[in-house]
Order: structure tokens, then sequence, then C-alpha cells
């Protein structure tokens, strides 16, 4: 709403533009995007140089054109080299072109200009693990919960921090870190028991898993989650197929 009030009061602000850009990119819906980057972009004569390049940056990473993010970023970073957030969007623009070497190198950086920075262990960890070196990943993501304990109970961190402990041969402690999903609200419920459930296929535990997947749609259909409950029906496809239940997986792809 305040983005909005903004290009209200100036129709042609980039900032305010780029902002929104962002969000409904976030927000899977890239063609409102796209006119908020198309009318910032339009503007850029009116941005100092700094604006500029940070402005091309955001838009670039939005779009998934990761070497023109990398490109606007490390000229950004040349001429200001002490700020923290540029550090980090490099890092993740190298991660997302699988440059993991270099993006933890980003992220060390972001982390010297604010050690309590607990997103640059979060994405340093995935970068770890990409790298094969899974008990470095769970250090990473163990520094990040104790700059903010809350990020434990994030439904997708708490799951990336669960496969990361099954990689480094914890399975027991993965378990325990889904299970504290299924005490806190409806979604969290939900989203443990399908990360439950991935683990139970694992094991090739196939009943136990189809069981939890049909409790997480049935969340997911009381909270109104449609997307949550498309994927953990698909799941629950490859739980029945593998147990021979043809008819249960007809009526689940229907």
């Amino acid at each position: 709403r305040l983005w909005q009030q903004a290009i209200a009061n100036d129709s042609t602000f980039p900032r305010a533009h780029t902002s929104l850009g962002v969000y409904h990119y976030w927000r899977n819906n890239p063609p409102q995007g796209e006119v908020h980057f198309t009318t910032a972009e339009r503007h850029l004569d009116r941005l100092t140089e700094r604006e500029r390049l940070w402005v091309q940056s955001l838009i670039a990473g939005s779009r998934g054109d990761d070497a023109d993010a990398i490109t606007a970023l490390q000229a950004y970073l040349r001429r200001y080299p002490a700020d923290q957030p540029a550090w980090y969007n490099l890092g993740n623009s190298f991660g997302q072109t699988d440059r993991c070497a270099e993006a933890l190198e980003a992220y060390a950086r972001a982390l010297t200009l604010d050690s309590l920075m607990a997103g640059a262990h979060i994405n340093g960890g995935n970068c770890h693990a990409d790298l094969g070196r899974p008990d470095s990943a769970v250090a990473a993501f163990e520094r990040a919960f104790a700059i903010r304990p809350e990020m434990l109970l994030q439904e997708n961190l708490n799951h990336e921090y669960g496969v990361h402990l099954l990689d480094a041969g914890r399975a027991d402690d993965a378990r325990r870190m889904y299970e504290r999903m299924l005490t806190v609200s409806p979604a969290h419920r939900a989203r443990g028991a399908r990360s439950l459930a991935l683990m139970e296929m694992g094991e090739g535990r196939f009943t136990a898993a189809a069981t939890r997947l049909s409790d997480a749609v049935l969340v997911n259909r009381a909270e109104r989650a449609e997307l949550s409950e498309l994927r953990n029906r698909a799941f629950r496809v490859t739980a029945l197929r593998n147990l021979g239940r043809f008819d249960g997986v007809r009526a689940e792809l229907d």
C-alpha cells in the first residue's frame, strides 16, 4: 500500500516501481511485475548512478537474468564495497548460476559487514550442501538459528535443514526437526507431514508416507492452500504407485 501511495504521489518514481515489480515477481505475477519494471526503466535518468545500478540489479535478478544481475552488482560494489545487501544479493545471483564457491565469498563479505545476517548463513549453508559438504551446511543453518531462533520453524527452512541433517547421516535429528512442525499451526503441520512423508518414502515406507500426505491434504483443503494441496497429491501419487494402488493413483491425478 505504501509503494502504491508513492507512485500515486509520483507516477514516474523509479524506486517505488522497482519495489512493486520485485513484489509482484515474488508473488508469482511476472506480468504485473513487468508493468512496474518497464516504467522504472523508462525513468532511470532520474536516478543517481548508485540508484541506477541498484535498480538494474534488482530488475535483472527478479527476471532471472542472473548474469546481468551479477554484472550490475559487481559494478555497484566496485564503487560501494561497504554495501552489505549488495554482497548478499551477489551471493544469491552466484548461487542461482551454480557458482557456489563465489557465492560463499560474497556471503562472507556480507557477514563481515553484518555478522547478524541470518539469511547469508542460510543461503551459504545451501551452497555448502551443493558443494557436497553437508556438515558445513548444518553448521551454517545452526548459526542462522542462533541469531533468529524462529527461523527453525519456517516451513521451507525446517525442511531444508532436515535434508542437510539427513545428508550428514543424522536421520533421527531430521525426524525430530520435522515432528516439531506438527505442534504449531495448520500450515506448519501440513509442511511437517510432507517432510516426514518424503523421509518415509526415501526409507521405503510408502504406506506411512501415503497416510501422512493424506493428513497434509486435509489440512491444505481446510486452509484453501491449493498449491500445497497440488504438491502433496502429486507426492501421494508416487507413494501409491510404489504400493501398486493404481485406482488411488488415478484418483489423485484426477
